[in-house]
């Protein structure tokens, strides 16, 4: 009998495969402020051609534009170790997305104590008060634009009103050093406090070409004429030698902005001193107070800003 063998049915066809999803865009998720000595998880989010969004934090790479400043894990835990500023970048592939992130000083409680000040034989004028207020909120919040959300506090809701003990004529010469001393019967300002920045509004004119004059800022401290409230109300500008200008408000809210920066520690930018082409002009920190608000902080100031006491 002849042996009959059969053969097993078999299919001809491979493992049935599907193409992956391609990644269609990127986006991190994660807080723009952090302080020094916290944590914080960011998400990076892949948008699939499928229609689908996935979380890949444990798939992507990370990377901080400076470590020293925040570290960033393999699965997008960010640490803050110093003040500054850096760029946090999630890839996965080969789609990357970034976020800006500053690196804030914990617990600072240094204020920006605001004052209108006027001699004995002037009248207080609401105007003024009004727009000495409206300046400073309006610099709190280009200061917060400029640091990713930080900026500073003031100490009331108002300028507080001191009244000075003598007449305008004499503070007119020494300015600077007579406003100074006897406003201190009003509130504690001085140059290089970290509880209290001064900004002094100081209802005189001071004389043309004396010594001590006012409208400048240094650590801690800075005071302003009479005519930069005229300024901030639109009335006209006459400076200490009888010059008129015609300038917008906006000018001297930059003003303010710019020699508050000398209040936070800042200087004037590299160069711009002494002349040199390579100076930063638009900074805020030289001409560009004039183009107030279309202005902006140095990177370099940035740094030194978000390591202050007063910037939160």
């Amino acid at each position: 009998m002849a042996a009959i063998f059969g053969m097993a049915a078999c299919s001809s066809e491979g493992p049935t495969s599907t193409a992956q999803p391609s990644v269609t865009a990127l986006t991190v998720d994660g807080t723009s402020v952090i302080a020094v000595g916290k944590t914080s998880q960011f998400t990076p989010n892949a948008r699939l051609s499928d229609g689908t969004t996935q979380n890949v934090a444990n798939a992507a790479t990370w990377r901080s534009t400076d470590p020293s400043i925040a570290t960033v894990s393999s699965v997008g835990v960010v640490t803050a170790l110093l003040p500054g500023m850096i760029t946090i970048t999630a890839t996965y592939r080969g789609r990357s997305a970034t976020l800006a992130v500053s690196v804030v000083r914990g617990g600072g409680s240094g204020r920006v104590r605001l004052l209108y000040v006027i001699p004995q034989d002037r009248e207080s004028r609401p105007d003024h008060a009004a727009a000495i207020q409206n300046a400073l909120t309006d610099l709190r919040a280009w200061y917060a634009g400029q640091l990713a959300g930080s900026t500073f506090e003031l100490f009331g809701s108002q300028p507080e009103t001191c009244r000075l003990p003598r007449e305008a004529a004499y503070y007119a010469r020494d300015s600077w050093s007579k406003v100074v001393s006897d406003v201190q019967g009003c509130a504690p300002v001085s140059q290089g406090s970290s509880v209290f920045a001064g900004v002094l509004y100081v209802d005189v004119v001071h004389e043309c070409n004396a010594p001590g004059r006012l409208g400048a800022g240094t650590n801690g401290l800075t005071i302003l004429p009479r005519q930069d409230m005229d300024g901030l109300i639109g009335a006209r500008y006459i400076d200490d030698c009888g010059v008129e200008y015609r300038q917008p408000i906006t000018r001297y809210i930059g003003g303010a902005g710019h020699e508050l920066g000398h209040a936070f520690g800042l200087s004037h930018p590299p160069g711009c001193d002494a002349g040199r082409s390579s100076c930063d002009r638009n900074a805020l920190m030289w001409l560009g107070y004039a183009a107030y608000p279309d202005t902006y902080l140095r990177d370099d100031e940035k740094q030194i800003l978000l390591a202050s006491p007063f910037i939160r």
